[in-house]
């Protein structure tokens, strides 16, 4: 809706003072800030090891302890904090969270607040400057409050980022589906809550900064209903906001031209050229099958590896850390001692020759892809040096050294004998697996490491037979110098013992209504006992358990293969995953997104569901009753022949109502009791 300029004015001081008079920019930093408690968790609460977050419970310890560091480690659900438990926001006016809080893309579900008489209301209520949100996905809210509402943040001073949230979020006064007040930067993120109240918007009630405010990068798609002042399909109202490739969907919204990011239709906002300068590639990623169509935050890991370079002694850093795709690396020191005769030690280089971009102990950086930083060695003036101290540019590296080499079988990191040197060509490893993972890394960026003459990449499984076998790796360096390690492997043979039949002793699945069909499934090996109590009936499950059980159902082996995944997302998986996505490929029951990832660890759909199960019997779909659903429309062209025939065999059953729920999420119950039908069904065909 328009608004006069002379109100707008108005409009935009009253707001300004109300911001003037709850900035606590005049305390010292954590007065007032709660006293720190001891965290249930692991982690120690720095930025170089942070609290661990895992349960509902630590979720809400943060509040003891307002300045340190936390990072998610599960997917939580605040279910338990409803009622006149609802949950109460963590830091206020008085005291603010001055930390940072990194969700690592883990989800938060069922979050309500009730706060009819207060403010600032929302997963958090008030972040300082200098804290930061990151990675949090916040799923089906339910968020009541007064003045600056938001699903995650009541008012934010800090950095949010990656972040997003689904439900409905209502209040009186700058009421936002992701942040109520905006008085710090944000960016990556989207909200598809329903939004109501004053100065509403779909991703942000209000962006109230005197000086100019970024958004970036960011969509809502909510419906949004304002009462008497202005509302917007991304922003309610703006005092001096920046918007850079920010979007709202302005048929869902029923917002049009705000001014404050840019209105597209459904169709535009479901369409990867719309977002042409978004980063696909290592933050976003958008299909059909996903988010109802909108981009879905699929942050990328990272990883940073440190290189001797040439080295004659200590040995480089680890940092072991997870990193996403955007999180800030801070660089170590020389902490175990490398030296390198005729030299010093002069900092870290993006790259091998020193000509890259140099870092030094304590510097900080974002990390986007996985990065090499390589040690710089100084002339030390007093000897004759071995080597010049770095590579002339027009000089190609003679460097055809390995820098890692480790080997995994079975989850379990097998001991090469000797251990692993870049100097040390010949190894020696035992095992019993079928088959075994190399993990493979050249010291230099521009060497390439090859097997059987062709290149491989960092990861390569490769099978076993009984007895004695020799791998051999190669190492082109950039100017054609070759050198060759040489892995012999002995697969030891194992004495069976006779299959001993499970015993159904789960005792969360006591007067569940699956039980029966759940301790059926557990006899004929469909399900397996991962715990002797625990089955989990109701925890929903993922694609890649999903194809797990279903190949176990159909008897399917799972063969090691040669061949790479073409994947973008499953070289860091295990080799068992990565074998059961290959047979699973190999047989026709499987398929990626069309942005080229896998997404093993995603709950697995309805409609993808039942195209595997249809895919995996080759059942023609023409064989279907024509037997719509009462939300037959909402099942994609594509997956209808699918979820037909399923459910003409009586494999897959609709929901109440008559509702297919395409969308709809399995849980293992659900998955236990669909197979055992394809089960009997086998034993009829």
């Amino acid at each position: 809706m328009e608004m006069h300029s002379s109100l707008k004015v108005v409009l935009s001081t009253m707001l300004i003072l109300t911001m003037i008079f709850s900035i606590p920019a005049w305390h010292t930093a954590g007065v007032g800030v709660v006293h720190a408690a001891d965290f249930s968790g692991a982690g120690a609460g720095t930025a170089n090891d942070p609290y661990q977050v895992a349960t509902a419970d630590q979720l809400n310890e943060v509040r003891n302890n307002l300045t340190a560091h936390y990072i998610q480690t599960a997917d939580i659900d605040l279910g338990a904090y409803q009622g006149a438990n609802s949950w109460i926001p963590i830091g206020n006016y008085e005291d603010w969270f001055y930390g940072s809080f990194d969700g690592r893309q883990h989800k938060i579900t069922n979050l309500v607040i009730s706060q009819n008489n207060a403010n600032p209301v929302g997963l958090f209520g008030f972040i300082y400057t200098g804290s930061s949100l990151s990675n949090v996905i916040l799923e089906n809210v339910s968020v009541t409050g007064v003045v600056s509402v938001g699903s995650l943040v009541g008012d934010s001073m800090g950095t949010i980022k990656n972040s997003s949230s689904t439900g409905q979020v209502q209040g009186s006064d700058q009421v936002g589906g992701l942040v109520g007040q905006l008085r710090g930067p944000l960016t990556n993120s989207y909200s598809r809550a329903s939004v109501s109240g004053d100065y509403a918007g779909g991703l942000i009630g209000v962006v109230a900064y005197p000086t100019s405010l970024r958004v970036s990068y960011s969509y809502a798609t909510g419906p949004v209903t304002g009462s008497q002042y202005e509302a917007g399909g991304l922003v309610g109202f703006d005092i001096n906001g920046e918007y850079i490739s920010s979007y709202y969907d302005k048929d869902t919204t029923t917002m049009d031209d705000t001014g404050y990011g840019i209105g597209k239709s459904t169709a535009d906002m479901k369409n990867i050229d719309t977002y042409a300068d978004w980063n696909f590639d290592r933050i976003w990623s958008i299909s059909e099958l996903e988010n109802d169509g909108y981009p879905y935050l699929n942050v990328r890991p990272a990883n940073i590896s440190y290189v001797g370079n040439g080295n004659d002694g200590g040995d480089v850093p680890i940092d072991a850390k997870s990193y996403l795709s955007g999180d800030e690396v801070t660089v170590y020191s020389n902490i175990n001692g490398l030296t390198k005769t005729g030299y010093i030690f002069d900092g870290w280089s993006t790259e091998q020759n020193g000509n890259g971009i140099t870092y030094f102990e304590g510097d900080v950086f974002p990390i986007n892809e996985d990065t090499m930083l390589y040690a710089r060695w100084k002339y030390d003036g007093k000897s004759t040096p071995v080597s010049p101290p770095y590579i002339p540019y027009l000089v190609k590296s003679n460097n055809a050294d390995l820098s890692r080499l480790v080997l995994n079988s079975e989850g379990t990191t097998l001991a090469l004998s000797p251990v692993f040197a870049a100097e040390t060509v010949r190894y020696t490893a035992e095992t019993d697996a079928e088959q075994v993972e190399f993990q493979l890394a050249a010291a230099d960026s521009k060497a390439v490491v090859k097997l059987l003459n062709k290149p491989v990449g960092n990861t390569i499984i490769t099978p076993l037979k009984l007895g004695t076998q020799t791998i051999v790796f190669t190492v082109h360096a950039e100017d054609g110098t070759e050198k060759e390690y040489t892995i012999t492997l002995i697969r030891r043979a194992v004495t069976e013992e006779p299959p001993q039949e499970a015993v159904c002793s789960f005792t969360d699945i006591q007067s569940h209504w699956a039980q029966a069909d759940i301790c059926k499934a557990l006899k004929l090996g469909i399900v397996e006992d991962v715990s002797s109590t625990i089955f989990g009936p109701d925890r929903t499950i993922t694609r890649i358990e999903f194809v797990t059980m279903l190949l176990r159902t159909l008897q399917i082996p799972v063969d090691a293969e040669e061949t790479s995944l073409s994947f973008n997302d499953t070289a860091e998986l295990p080799s068992r995953l990565q074998s059961v996505i290959l047979t699973g490929v190999s047989e026709g029951i499987l398929t990626g997104y069309t942005d080229g990832s896998f997404r093993p660890h995603h709950t697995i759909s309805r409609i993808e569901l039942a195209t595997m199960l249809a895919k995996a019997m080759k059942w023609e779909s023409s064989s279907a009753p024509n037997r719509p659903f009462a939300d037959q429309e909402n099942i994609p062209a594509w997956a209808q022949p699918h979820v037909g025939v399923v459910h003409a065999r009586g494999i897959l059953q609709g929901r109440s109502g008559n509702q297919f729920a395409p969308n709809g999420v399995t849980t293992n119950a659900e998955a236990a009791v669909t197979l055992l039908r394809l089960w009997n069904t086998l034993e009829l065909e």
